[in-house]
């Protein structure tokens, strides 16, 4: 087994034993090695997640010229996997055919504004990924 050793500030520490403390573990030692634990297993979740279902990248994206102007377009996986008249109709089938690998809503040849939908992440063991949502809409 390797050590490893390093300096935290006061507050740090007092803070780490009271919660050692507190959710009843035996030492200081297995709370940072749980934290540890959990730190690397999120991190594996989220790059598993991102070599799968890849986010938005604008430069791939080619859309054909029989689609027209005006049109929003559903993209998932760098793809355009949903076609519609309103931003509303787009995201409905958007998040039921592909909650998990829906990246982005635009609207072909018109700029619109920009905003975004962020999911949280709360456990490592319970994680499911999704990008964050971006939606680009202007009246």
């Amino acid at each position: 087994m390797t050590f490893i050793n390093f300096k935290v500030d006061e507050e740090k520490k007092k803070k780490s034993e009271e919660i050692t403390h507190i959710k009843g573990y035996k030492s200081l030692s297995e709370f940072i090695k749980e934290a540890i634990d959990e730190k690397i297993n999120l991190q594996k979740t989220v790059d598993d997640f991102l070599e799968k279902k890849p986010p938005f990248d604008k430069d791939k994206l080619v859309i054909p010229d029989f689609i027209p102007d005006g049109k929003y377009l559903g993209l998932a996986r760098n793809e355009i996997v949903i076609i519609g008249d309103s931003l509303g109709e787009v995201m409905e089938k958007l998040f039921k055919k592909f909650p998990e690998s829906a990246t982005t809503i635009i609207r072909k040849g018109i700029e619109m504004e920009h905003f975004e939908i962020l999911f949280s992440l709360f456990s490592a063991e319970n994680t499911k990924c999704y990008h964050q949502k971006e939606i680009n809409y202007k009246n």
